[in-house]
């Protein structure tokens, strides 16, 4: 996997596919934890079976959602912030 900030990301699957997903535009105040919370997310995602691709997209949703907030620990997005998030950037992830 390649992280690429707003930019997005590039996934690398085992069939040595990669799969291109576009980032959000989202306001920055602090990068802090948003490499934490888009790891997370994608992980969260794999465990439970999803695409790469979907995995991707919930990713950079965390990391957009995180870099709107102060630091990390207790600041970082709750999970009703990131579905807003993916709510108003079209839907179609499930959490």
């Amino acid at each position: 996997m390649m992280k690429r900030g707003a930019g997005g990301c590039r996934v690398y699957t085992g069939d040595e596919q990669a799969v291109e997903v576009p980032g959000l535009a989202a306001p920055v105040r602090d990068t802090t934890a948003a490499g934490d919370c888009f790891d997370a997310a994608y992980i969260w995602a794999y465990i439970r079976g999803r695409s790469p691709e979907e995995c991707a997209r919930l990713a950079n949703c965390a990391g957009a959602a995180a870099v709107g907030k102060l630091g990390g620990g207790g600041n970082v997005p709750s999970v009703e912030e990131l579905r807003e998030l993916i709510r108003k950037n079209g839907g179609g992830i499930q959490i």
